[in-house]
């Protein structure tokens, strides 16, 4: 990156992805014949917001019933306490999954969606997609964001410095997952997957795309919380703007050469983004 991100720990938005690694820890031995009981298998924070009933009209009647929440877990739940000896790969998968230091860094195979028995692809996509966007709120994000901004040097977008992020006083910024939710979902709510980005950055260039595999190869990528780019732009064959030529020539060759360099210039269209808005 081109810039570190000061990391922000010790706040309550940590807390929803410890109570989701106590509930996978304690379903491990769970029999097929085994009820969905929330006091049973999460911390009593999370027992609370899934037990919480809302109110919905059942034939015509106000009736209270299990909410969101309640029923994604549940059908969760129901899936991998079917799968057998499959369980032991959920497991595997959820743990290799959120080593986000390491699968950024080069150190970790891969895990992807598609390494869950298929079974619960659907199901455990579908839960982890509804904790971030609407579970990871009540467990204090903005709160991070403003403690974010007030801890870090600048407020200049790192992953491309070109945009600056906006103040808390004004809104939560987008909070991009480095590992795309889209392929890598049991680390949706992982804080350390979760980085403020701009939003030519978030929404324009990078959207869902896989920052650790080009197509090819698992690579090393930019990971904001642990180190910054030291980079180098050569002009070699530009021609500046010039009265025959308003706009000019530009060619640029961001150095060093490297798996890490090359999949951000990619990913965030660095190159073509410095010579067409700049």
């Amino acid at each position: 990156m081109l810039q570190k991100y000061k990391f922000i720990d010790n706040l309550g938005v940590h807390d929803l992805q410890a109570d989701i690694e106590d509930f996978f820890r304690n379903i491990k031995t769970v029999n097929a014949t085994d009820p969905f009981n929330p006091d049973t298998y999460f911390p009593v924070r999370l027992a609370t917001r899934v037990k919480r009933k809302v109110t919905k009209k059942v034939k015509g009647v106000n009736t209270l019933v299990n909410n969101d929440l309640y029923k994604k877990f549940e059908t969760f739940f129901n899936k991998y306490k079917n799968l057998g000896a499959a369980k032991a790969t959920v497991d595997t998968v959820f743990v290799n999954m959120n080593k986000i230091n390491r699968l950024l860094n080069n150190e970790q195979p891969r895990c992807c969606l598609s390494d869950l028995p298929i079974s619960i692809q659907t199901e455990a996509k579908s839960l982890f997609i509804h904790l971030y966007e609407n579970t990871l709120s009540s467990y204090g994000i903005k709160k991070h964001y403003e403690s974010f901004c007030n801890q870090q040097q600048n407020r200049w977008c790192p992953f491309c410095g070109m945009e600056t992020l906006e103040d808390y006083t004004f809104i939560k910024e987008d909070y991009d997952h480095l590992l795309a939710k889209s392929i890598y979902p049991l680390a949706a709510v992982n804080m350390r997957n979760l980085a403020p980005m701009g939003k030519k950055c978030n929404r324009t260039h990078k959207k869902d795309q896989d920052l650790i595999w080009d197509g090819t190869n698992q690579v090393k990528s930019m990971n904001p919380y642990i180190y910054k780019l030291d980079i180098e732009v050569d002009f070699t064959g530009t021609t500046l703007p010039n009265s025959k030529k308003k706009k000019g020539t530009w060619k640029l060759n961001v150095l060093p050469n490297r798996p890490d360099v090359r999949r951000w210039q990619e990913v965030f269209r660095i190159n073509e983004r410095m010579t067409k808005d700049y």
